[in-house]
């Protein structure tokens, strides 16, 4: 999503899809997880954002999904979360080889924190043969 300077409990939402292409030459199901700041934790549910917590989710849909749409089932853990045409959206399972899945961010801020300096959040992309 990009540096910049948020305020807390603040629901960010990326306004273009990032473009996932299965670059294989056989079907494949991405997978998604995340590596948390070291001053802020992962939250586990849409709504679970606290102090020094935020929830990062993603959907793998067609169109731009509205705020109302992410549900506890696209929280990308840190552990990692196969997409298996329920999570994220539903999209992202059986991705031909060459075929791409559009991806959208959510990112809900900390209700509060104690570490004001920037923060890095990595989101990895995995896959598996469908």
């Amino acid at each position: 999503m990009g540096p910049g300077t948020v305020a807390t409990s603040q629901s960010i939402l990326k306004g273009t899809a990032v473009v996932i292409t299965n670059t294989g030459n056989i079907a494949e199901d991405f997978s998604l997880a995340q590596t948390q700041s070291a001053s802020w934790t992962a939250g586990t549910t849409i709504n679970g954002s606290g102090a020094n917590v935020y929830v990062l989710a993603a959907r793998l849909v067609a169109s731009a999904p509205t705020l109302a749409n992410y549900v506890t089932g696209d929280v990308i853990p840190v552990a990692g979360k196969l997409c298996d045409g329920t999570a994220f959206g539903g999209g992202g399972s059986n991705i031909a080889a060459l075929g791409t899945s559009n991806m959208w961010l959510l990112f809900n801020t900390p209700t509060s924190t104690t570490d004001f300096a920037q923060q890095t959040i990595t989101l990895t992309v995995g896959c598996a043969k469908h």
